[in-house]
């Protein structure tokens, strides 16, 4: 890391605290966005490739710095290493997270490129303000400069996870073979009284 490179800062401000399962969702999520952004804009050929870092965590607000393994980036295209504008890839790629935050903020259908994953991604991003209140940004430094991008408030995360929910039910494919159920209640149509059956022949008993 250099120390002009970009970052991209995940603000969180929450209400309340943050358990560490909900804010590690987040952070696998975006990570998993990144990695389809990196392959998408040659940054790596392959997905298990493509990483975020995490560069600091500041006390206080939760403060986490994200920046793109830009050795892994520069290693893919390396004629065009003098070329690559990190603060413009930076720059998209919190556009890219913008814009599926910003879908499930309104009553729209589901997208054709949209997959289940985005939808669950979308929902552990909003997820720790949804459940615990606060305000939740996503800023853009450079050389100390703050850039805002995005901001969402409570209201806004569970909106996002509520139409994410929503949506993914409408595009997850239907389970093939027959559905399987856990603690349904069974029913007895019929109980024999006798003695129990042995000897290989058929119980009498039935149930539902």
């Amino acid at each position: 890391m250099v120390a002009s490179d970009p970052l991209l800062q995940l603000h969180l401000e929450p209400r309340e605290p943050i358990e560490v399962s909900e804010l590690t969702a987040a952070l696998g999520s975006l990570a998993r966005q990144y990695q389809d952004f990196a392959v998408a804009n040659g940054l790596a050929v392959r997905t298990a490739d493509a990483k975020l870092l995490v560069s600091t965590v500041s006390p206080g607000s939760i403060d986490i710095s994200l920046l793109p393994d830009w050795v892994v980036a520069i290693a893919s295209g390396p004629l065009l290493a003098p070329l690559i504008d990190k603060f413009g890839l930076l720059e998209k790629f919190a556009k890219h997270i913008k814009g599926l935050i910003g879908f499930f903020q309104h009553d729209a259908k589901a997208k054709a490129d949209l997959t289940v994953k985005d939808c669950d991604d979308a929902i552990n991003i909003a997820k720790p303000i949804a459940q615990h209140g606060g305000v939740q940004t996503f800023n853009l430094i450079k050389e100390q400069h703050i850039h805002p991008i995005m901001v969402m408030d409570a209201a806004q995360a569970r909106r996002v996870v509520e139409r994410a929910t929503r949506v993914k039910t409408e595009i997850q494919p239907l389970p093939s073979g027959p559905e399987k159920k856990q603690r349904v209640s069974m029913t007895w149509s019929r109980l024999d009284r006798d003695k129990t059956t042995i000897g290989g022949k058929q119980s009498p008993d039935r149930a539902v």
